[in-house]
């Protein structure tokens, strides 16, 4: 009986066993299948399916699962973004081990994003993944050190931290580190390393690689400059949707190199890149529109798109809105704007918004003129090899303004600036020969200078070589080449090459006497502020030439040029018969 009674025990316990093992294996069972389906669903891009059953799985306490959601919040996959969502998922996978979901809770601390902004949690949770051999976690700590924004800058450490995930097979880390040998951070600067460790990275499919390498074939760096190579690499990363590609794309064709040029061609990858939030090329794009490129000009779109980048962060953008502001161009001009945008661009390291600082001062827009305040900027931006700011510098010694006048001084960074091929430097440098100032007058110095800067399209620097032919100096005195140079001038807007052509066909030199084209020549001068045109129209009316004779209208002219200050016009003012 006791033999019969263990045996029904043995057989029950037997029964319970398999029982309780196969009601177990169905469960596991069945939160597996519904997390390889929603894996399935998720990869097939039919998120809300996705969605549905990560949360079954995570119900049952399936970690894989808990982070799927908090990646599907985070990217608003199939629903509206949260990231305050995205936050609890992360920490309920995080709080069970899982390295994935605390590589995304540093990124959500990194950017403020859902939770308040918090570099050192970003970094002790990047830490904890790490730990656990997460080599996403591994490469963003070397970016942290890499850039010095959540942690002190340490380029060593980022090497450190790129080669352990380089070891666990990451890509973006082998980017990261032809990065590093591509500035020369923390390792001497080796184009052929960067290349090899792009290579690397761009065979496991990584964009950013393939947009590196284009770069280096654009630019020569390393390798011999191939725009076509350029051109197939920056194809294969917009391919795989990189941004940076698309804007290097539109701007070989901004360029026309290696393929034919098209600025409309170019515009289109500006705005394919804009559309995936790249700020450079919404930078490119407003820069189009305000020089008219492959559109019509439009000040107030190019403010637009300028200050869309600038709000994401851009330092040239924010330069340029500062600029916009200044000039007043599709916008009212405001100063105080203007300065504001400078600064967050300067803060930023950049040189062309510290000049623009520096130019405020200097000329007291929105600010009190302040010499030394003006310096300080130029400096700044000079020691960033910005030759504006050189020749900036330069205008300062020559004029005494916050330094004692120094004409050497102003030579020294006149030449540095021209070195750069900063064509009002170069004009300037051609001015102190022709006055002697600083160094022994020379006429055919100067005619160097000038034509240097003429050819760098510098329209005061051709003005100035019209000016030596007029006056023989340097040079034979010649009429007709002056007149070829001030009319190059006049195409660009230049007032007083305008107001000198209408001297030369009132007086016949080097063209038959003209004064209906005097004249015209001089309204042009006028209308842009020159006081000598305005003087010279008011002769034309008293004397009748070109135009009938008229008291009225020549003291009209006279008293506009006499308000600017030009004495031979209140003289003749003195001598026109009364009304």
């Amino acid at each position: 009986m006791e033999k019969t009674k263990r045996l029904w025990l043995g057989i029950f316990g037997a029964f319970l066993i398999a029982t309780f093992g196969v009601a177990i294996a169905v469960y596991f069972l069945y939160a597996k299948s519904d997390y390889q389906r929603a894996l399935e669903a998720y990869k097939q891009k039919n998120y809300v399916l996705a969605f549905d059953l990560f949360q079954k799985a995570a119900a049952d306490g399936n970690v894989g699962a808990m982070e799927k959601i908090g990646e599907i919040y985070i990217n608003g996959y199939g629903l509206p973004r949260n990231s305050s969502q995205a936050f609890v998922w992360f920490q309920k996978a995080a709080a069970k081990g899982n390295a994935d979901a605390m590589v995304g809770l540093g990124l959500l601390y990194v950017y403020g994003d859902g939770v308040s902004l918090d570099y050192k949690q970003a970094f002790i949770w990047w830490q904890k993944a790490a730990a656990l051999g997460n080599r996403d976690a591994m490469n963003n700590i070397g970016v942290a050190y890499m850039k010095g924004d959540v942690i002190p800058q340490d380029y060593m450490q980022a090497m450190i931290w790129f080669q352990k995930a380089v070891a666990k097979g990451d890509a973006p880390a082998m980017e990261n580190i032809g990065e590093l040998y591509s500035f020369g951070h923390g390792v001497p600067l080796n184009y052929k390393q960067a290349i090899f460790w792009y290579q690397k990275a761009a065979t496991m499919g990584n964009s950013d690689a393939m947009n590196g390498l284009g770069w280096f074939y654009e630019h020569g760096y390393g390798v011999e400059r191939d725009y076509q190579q350029a051109m197939k690499w920056f194809q294969k990363a917009a391919t795989l949707g990189n941004a940076d590609s698309m804007n290097n794309i539109g701007w070989l064709y901004a360029h026309g190199w290696g393929v034919p040029k098209n600025p409309s061609m170019a515009l289109t990858w500006f705005q394919d890149a804009a559309n995936s939030g790249n700020p450079n090329a919404m930078e490119n794009i407003g820069s189009f529109y305000e020089r008219g490129i492959g559109v019509s000009q439009n000040y107030q779109e190019a403010f637009i798109w300028l200050h869309r980048a600038a709000l994401l962060g851009d330092a040239d953008a924010m330069a340029n809105v500062g600029s916009i502001y200044e000039r007043g161009l599709g916008i009212p001009q405001d100063y105080t704007k203007a300065m504001m945008w400078y600064q967050k661009a300067a803060a930023l390291n950049n040189a062309e918004a510290m000049t623009g600082v520096g130019s405020l001062y200097e000329n007291g827009l929105g600010v009190s003129v302040d010499y030394q305040q003006a310096l300080a900027w130029f400096q700044k931006a000079a020691a960033l090899g910005n030759s504006e700011a050189m020749s900036y510098i330069g205008w300062l010694y020559y004029n005494g303004w916050g330094v004692d006048q120094d004409y050497s001084q102003a030579m020294v960074w006149y030449q540095k600036a021209a070195a750069l091929g900063e064509s009002e430097a170069t004009n300037n440098i051609g001015w102190l020969y022709y006055n002697g100032q600083g160094v022994a007058q020379d006429f055919q110095q100067a005619l160097i200078w000038y034509k240097r800067a003429a050819a760098l399209g510098n329209s005061q620097g051709i003005y100035n070589v019209g000016w030596l032919y007029q006056n023989g100096q340097g040079i034979s005195q010649d009429y007709q080449q002056a007149l070829i140079w001030y009319k190059r001038a006049a195409a660009l807007g230049h007032p007083d090459a305008m107001s000198n052509i209408g001297l030369f066909y009132q007086n016949g030199w080097g063209v038959s006497v003209d004064y209906k084209q005097a004249f015209m020549w001089y309204l042009k001068a006028a209308s842009l502020g020159n006081a000598v045109a305005m003087y010279n129209i008011g002769m034309l009316y008293e004397n009748g030439e070109g135009v009938t004779k008229d008291y009225n209208q020549a003291r009209a002219w006279f008293e506009k040029a006499a308000q600017l200050g030009y004495q031979n016009a209140e003289n003749e003012l003195a001598k026109l018969p009364a009304q």
